[in-house]
């Protein structure tokens, strides 16, 4: 797919919806929206653990060459589980992938809370926040769709279905 080009007269749409643009220079639009500055990423195993054992929950950051400031992982875990590990590690300041493991120790029965990997970074201009989740097994929280409790906004032949009601 080749990029979008703006003609000369459009200069100052170009420069609005393009970006460094001057007007009556062309342009060319870029073909996908720019990357996030960091990546978090936790690889452990899908199932759940047992009881009182032990499970090793490795962690990846990619950092891309945007942003440049200084970048801390923390994990934070529930009362009942121990971490062995670095559990505050700071990311090298240049891009590139950083991985890492903490070992979590249950102490009894698996928690119903999560462990929480949090990566944070800031600079005189910018900052980042990311956070991921182990959830020993459990799967990701689904928000309930709202109720379909309003009238069909139905259109002619074409029935979508019950509405939902807004306030």
């Amino acid at each position: 797919m080749t990029p979008t080009r703006w003609p000369r007269s459009a200069g100052v749409l170009a420069a609005a919806l393009a970006g460094a643009c001057l007007a009556g220079q062309d342009q060319a639009v870029p073909p996908r929206a720019p990357a996030s500055p960091v990546a978090l990423r936790i690889l452990a195993d899908a199932k759940a653990p047992e009881p009182g054992s032990a499970v090793q929950v490795g962690w990846r950051v990619e950092r891309a060459s945007s942003f440049a400031g200084p970048l801390a992982l923390t994990v934070r875990a529930p009362e009942d589980v121990g971490v062995a590990g670095d559990a505050r590690v700071s990311i090298p300041d240049a891009p590139g992938v950083t991985e890492g493991a903490v070992v979590l120790r249950l102490s009894g029965a698996v928690p119903g809370g999560d462990v929480v990997f949090v990566l944070h970074g800031a600079s005189e201009t910018a900052g980042v926040h990311a956070e991921a989740r182990y959830r020993f097994g459990r799967p990701e929280p689904v928000d309930a769709p709202p109720p379909r409790d309003a009238p069909s906004p139905r259109t002619g032949a074409i029935d979508p279905g019950p509405g939902v009601k807004m306030d």
